[in-house]
């Protein structure tokens, strides 16, 4: 996978040093992942040079990314064994910012050092752990309201990936505002290249089926999935099983089982991609989310959307997509019956969600990040105390 390796130089080097958090770049955090993965490959490529690090634990690097391929595009990549999300964080970072003469950390996580004397930018992907339906609960919840208003102080530069996010953290700080870009993101490209069926190999597919990505957090509402299946008869499912993809709830998967849907577990990236593309149909049924990476990736793939009629998706995923009331079972089932029933109209939004996946831009979601780093290292002149 690579090590502390020096990259070719593409651009001429400039004063800045900034280091990419990619230590969220871990199974447990797919969409933090694409995105920092991705950030991170578009950083490398701005005519503005910047002298880029990448920051990385090797005992948890995430095997559906190649690290080489960051060092290859000029990004420096530093191994460490700091944990995420620990106190030891809070004391081996800054130690990891003077080593290295970092003038700017970018961290893609709420929960970021705090004792930094270089500029910090945070990437707030959500607020879901806020709410009580979804997140923490007592104490824990306490904790970590205490830990985020202290990174919302700290932070130089405050990024989103959409508005809805954005108007979000607004309500609950509006002081923050200055601090405030919104970068957006984009599909991994992976998901618009045109590939083969090689990825289906081993994988236990049905001819016909609607996909799913599972997933253990409440939020997430794949029970909403599961009952508005249960209620589907064999004439209005048409032939087609139910799918999902990844981890659920012990509960839902006894649901599951007794349904009869077809429960493939984690896959790997290629059969990731061949399970989207051989799908009737891609259900993203959350109630709440920072971005909507999966639906986005289904759209890439040629495969019709039915989504929850939340902002965030409005913002991203707009009219190419069929939309639901994600509280209720009975209005998904509703419209998975009228869509499976519409070969045509599933092949119209197939067509239109590819061309609206493909419009996005990395080069654009790096370009306003480095904005946001020039807000931050504006605001905090190099050596700086926190």
């Amino acid at each position: 996978m690579g090590g502390n390796r020096q990259p070719r130089r593409k651009h001429p080097a400039v004063s800045a040093r900034v280091c990419l958090d990619g230590r969220y770049v871990a199974d447990g955090y797919p969409g933090i992942a694409r995105y920092t993965f991705n950030l991170a490959l578009a950083l490398a490529e701005l005519p503005q040079s910047l002298q880029l690090q990448f920051l990385y634990d090797p005992s948890r690097w995430s095997a559906r990314y190649d690290l080489e391929e960051l060092a290859d595009a000029g990004v420096r990549t530093l191994p460490t064994n700091c944990p995420t999300r620990t106190v030891l964080e809070q004391r081996e970072m800054p130690h990891l910012a003077r080593r290295h003469g970092w003038n700017l950390l970018h961290v893609p996580f709420l929960m970021a050092p705090l004792r930094l004397k270089c500029a910090l930018a945070v990437t707030v992907y959500d607020l879901v752990a806020l709410d009580r339906a979804f997140g923490l609960g007592g104490l824990r919840r306490q904790a970590y309201r205490l830990l985020l208003n202290a990174v919302l102080r700290r932070a130089d530069s405050l990024l989103t990936l959409s508005a809805s996010t954005a108007r979000e953290l607004l309500r609950y700080r509006p002081g923050v505002r200055d601090r405030l870009r919104v970068t957006s993101a984009a599909v991994d490209p992976r998901f618009l290249a045109e590939h083969g069926v090689e990825g289906n190999r081993g994988l236990d597919l049905p001819e016909r089926y609607v996909l799913t990505l599972g997933n253990v957090r409440r939020h997430k509402n794949i029970g909403s999935v599961l009952g508005a299946w249960a209620t589907l008869d064999t004439r209005t499912r048409r032939g087609h099983s139910l799918v999902i993809v990844g981890a659920i709830r012990r509960e839902e998967q006894a649901i599951a089982e007794r349904a009869g849907v077809v429960l493939l577990g984690v896959l790997s990236e290629a059969e990731l991609r061949a399970a989207y593309s051989g799908a009737a149909l891609f259900i993203m049924p959350s109630l709440q989310e920072g971005f909507g990476f999966p639906a986005l990736e289904a759209m890439a793939s040629g495969t019709a959307v039915l989504r929850s009629s939340i902002a965030v998706f409005d913002e991203v995923l707009g009219e190419v997509s069929e939309v639901f009331d994600p509280r209720s079972s009975d209005a998904l089932a509703s419209a998975l019956a009228s869509l499976l029933a519409a070969d045509g109209r599933r092949a119209a939004l197939a067509r239109r969600g590819r061309e609206r996946a493909a419009k996005g831009s990395w080069a654009e979601v790096a370009r306003r990040s480095l904005e946001a780093y020039e807000d931050a290292l504006r605001s905090r002149p190099a050596g700086s105390e926190s």
